[in-house]
């Protein structure tokens, strides 16, 4: 089978203008006066034709000055109504509609997201996904970028002809002007989508051909009777560290909800009974793996999940990139780990660069494989590590992207073989080297998994359970297809 076409969308043609002005008239031509004569008689005439000539001269002048004030003014007023019809057409090709449904939901909401974006016939978009962090409504230089994509108006992405269900994509394959984007939530990154707060989603123009637009999007705790709450403060100083965020995570390791931390520093978060741990996340600080922890018990909360973080003191910075374009992955959370226990977390800007504010030490380099399959990449399964001395510079991370499909049908295992939704599948590959997964996200049970050609194990992510063979998972062969079938 054909591997798709590689479709790049290329920057849209932008009505011109001219800006001459035609007809514009051309200077008026002043005769010179005729010598006067030597007599006196002719001096006095030609005085007074002197004064007659300099009075035409003046009057000439006047004229002269009148119709190209005239002229002048009438350029300007075609001047000014051509700077009004350019900006009535920017604003006309230029003004996108955008609207997020539903505006909120609780952190155990499965399903989609709609993203309706309008007047972008032909178009190109990018998507961009922020946590509001000072909640003002506004993506600001200090909020996170948590999601990033781009979705072209009538485009649809796909695997050896099959759609990749994973990678957002407007769902009329039309181009209509109108893109309509279903955003699975949670997806396959079941970590950061979970934290409660202020989102903001944005798109803009990646060829600047019309203006950004913003809507607020929110995200509630589901309140239960118990939780696990603390203090996320600085272990020198031990002032609080109000805006970060914390996740919970349960004794599988897998998130379960977060929060920010107030002005006090203080986080609570609702989950049901079990064992937990806490995670801090803020910019330029480290923490211990060990987090916050407690075992939460039905009806009581535990309230001392107390969390320190360290300032970072030297930089680890380099891309998340494109293995072969060289293009950088934006909108990805990065997993800093130190081998004496310590981590931090960042998310890469919108040329996928990242730093770490770290201590001096060997670090291990990560990203969040949960947002590969959204971006249409596959996770590698070992990540590289560095020796911090000083400050580390162009530590950059390729990363492949799919070439190849495993789809399919989750179905139970009764008589009547009803589909399930909700199902996550992970796969892989035989030697162990990448790992890749995708989701049942609706009621026909349907997935696809992005890959790259090869023998790879399959089976539901909680039967996944280390690269050899895990327990009820099958075998399958994917080869990357040579060339495009033009889609």
């Amino acid at each position: 089978m054909k591997l798709p076409a590689n479709t790049v969308i290329s920057p849209e043609n932008v009505p011109r203008y001219p800006t001459s002005l035609a007809n514009i008239t051309q200077p008026i031509q002043i005769p010179s006066t005729a010598p006067p004569q030597a007599d006196h008689n002719g001096l006095i005439r030609n005085r007074q034709k002197l004064r007659a000539n300099l009075a035409g001269m003046q009057r000439i002048g006047y004229v002269f000055q009148r119709r190209a004030t005239i002229l002048m003014s009438g350029a300007l007023f075609r001047l000014g109504w051509l700077a009004v019809l350019l900006g009535w057409t920017e604003f006309a090709l230029g003004a996108a509609g955008f609207s997020v449904n539903p505006s909120a939901v609780t952190n155990d909401y499965f399903g989609q997201l709609t993203l309706a974006i309008t007047n972008v016939t032909g178009r190109s978009v990018l998507v961009e996904k922020f946590y509001d962090l000072n909640a003002n409504g506004f993506a600001d230089s200090g909020d996170l970028l948590m999601q990033s994509f781009v979705v072209a108006d009538g485009f649809i992405p796909k695997l050896a002809g099959v759609t990749n269900l994973n990678v957002p994509y407007d769902t009329d394959g039309t181009t209509n002007g109108r893109i309509v984007v279903q955003v699975n939530y949670p997806s396959t990154d079941t970590t950061f989508n979970l934290i409660e707060g202020p989102y903001l989603y944005r798109i803009s123009s990646p060829s600047s051909a019309f203006a950004s637009v913003t809507q607020s999007f929110r995200v509630w705790q589901k309140l239960l009777t118990q939780g696990i709450s603390g203090v996320v403060y600085d272990g020198g100083s031990l002032s609080p560290l109000p805006n970060a965020l914390a996740v919970a995570f349960d004794a599988n390791f897998s998130a379960v909800g977060g929060g920010k931390a107030d002005n006090n520093g203080r986080f609570t978060i609702y989950v049901p009974p079990g064992e937990y741990t806490v995670w801090p996340v803020l910019g330029g600080y480290i923490a211990s793996q060990a987090g916050g922890f407690g075992t939460v018990r039905l009806g009581n909360s535990v309230t001392n999940a107390d969390v320190a973080m360290t300032a970072g003191t030297s930089l680890l910075s380099g891309r998340l990139l494109d293995s072969v374009s060289g293009a950088g992955l934006p909108g990805v959370a990065m997993y800093g780990y130190q081998s004496s226990n310590f981590f931090e977390i960042t998310f890469t800007d919108a040329s996928g660069n990242y730093t770490f504010e770290v201590n001096n030490d060997l670090w291990t380099v990560g990203y969040n494989a949960g947002q590969m399959p959204l971006l249409g990449y596959v996770a590698a399964t070992a990540m590289p590590s560095t020796n911090v001395t000083t400050d580390v510079s162009n530590f950059n991370i390729p990363v492949p992207k799919a070439n190849a499909v495993i789809y399919g049908t989750v179905r139970d295992d009764q008589i009547s073989a009803n589909t399930l939704s909700g199902v996550e599948v992970s796969a892989t590959d035989v030697p162990g080297l990448y790992a890749a997964s995708g989701m049942s996200y609706k009621a026909d049970g349907n997935y696809t998994i992005g890959i790259l050609g090869g023998d790879w194990w399959l089976g539901p992510t909680s039967s996944i359970e280390s690269a050899s063979l895990p327990r009820g998972a099958s075998r399958t062969t994917a080869k990357a297809p040579r060339s495009s079938d033009g889609h």
